[in-house]
């Protein structure tokens, strides 16, 4: 099973053409046209992993790689809640007390004046032992190869649990001013916290203003390139997410006394 970089620089490791050769030699976004701005100690030029093999399933891992074509996908998004043919999109818009907002989508009257808009906020699941994306990385622009396995994992847990204190923070916000708040993740994401917290939302368009979309990062043959495309709609409300917190069954506590019991036999410190 792999398990080991699925994109560097926004390609496969098996696209060997000539775009993609340039885009890594100059270590670009190709999304952005950027520099790319992943980082590593380790380095002295950027990591440039958008996703990773897990699982037998890509998972995208930076942002950044829902920002293909001039963010094409957030802007359709919003077009389908805003229902319009054109939107305006800005970045990084303060939500006071609550932090920023990834984007928001807006419509404008005649005299410039915004009409309505919508939140859009994107993620990507996280990795742990970096060191090991590295490794991968020097091995392909080194040596032109990569191993099956390199030994990263996957942090969901954070990811999802990040994501849904904002979803809960900031959507009370937005769900108050009857506006949409709009979260974009991958499907496989997606599943993880429907698991996590035991939610149980149905698909489609609904009159509630928290909003999941998810994506699909499917493989496409002809072009030998990764494509973000996206699959389904969930609407809820805040009420129901907080539903998640109160959980029917909790840990029994002699459970928790027998776990401080087996850790203390490692070790205690006085």
């Amino acid at each position: 099973m792999l398990h080991n970089p699925s994109e560097f620089f926004g390609f496969p490791p098996t696209n060997k053409s000539d775009i993609a050769n340039k885009i890594r030699r100059e270590y670009r976004c190709p999304f952005l046209d950027i520099i790319c701005t992943k980082q590593s100690r380790l380095l002295h030029y950027t990591l440039g992993v958008c996703s990773v093999w897990h699982q037998s399933s890509p998972h995208i891992v930076c942002p950044q790689r829902f920002y293909f074509e001039g963010h094409e996908l957030v802007k359709d998004i919003a077009k389908l809640f805003l229902k319009k043919k054109t939107v305006c999109l800005v970045p990084e818009v303060r939500l006071a007390g609550f932090g920023n907002v990834d984007w928001v989508a807006f419509t404008q009257g005649d005299n410039g004046a915004v009409q309505d808009f919508c939140g859009i906020e994107t993620v990507a699941n996280d990795t742990t032992q970096t060191g090991q994306l590295v490794r991968a990385i020097e091995d392909f622009l080194k040596k032109g190869r990569l191993r099956r396995r390199y030994n990263f994992g996957l942090n969901t847990y954070n990811a999802v649990k990040l994501s849904f204190t904002q979803i809960m923070n900031k959507g009370q916000v937005f769900e108050s001013w009857k506006k949409r708040y709009i979260w974009i993740l991958q499907d496989t994401l997606f599943a993880n916290m429907l698991e996590r917290f035991g939610l149980e939302l149905k698909e489609g368009l609904r009159k509630h203003y928290i909003v999941f979309v998810t994506v699909k990062l499917q493989h496409n043959k002809n072009t030998d390139l990764y494509e973000v495309q996206q699959d389904k709609i969930y609407c809820t409300s805040i009420r129901q997410l907080a539903k998640a917190y109160k959980r029917e069954s909790l840990l029994p506590i002699d459970d928790f006394v027998k776990a401080i019991e087996r850790r203390a036999q490692q070790g205690i410190l006085s």
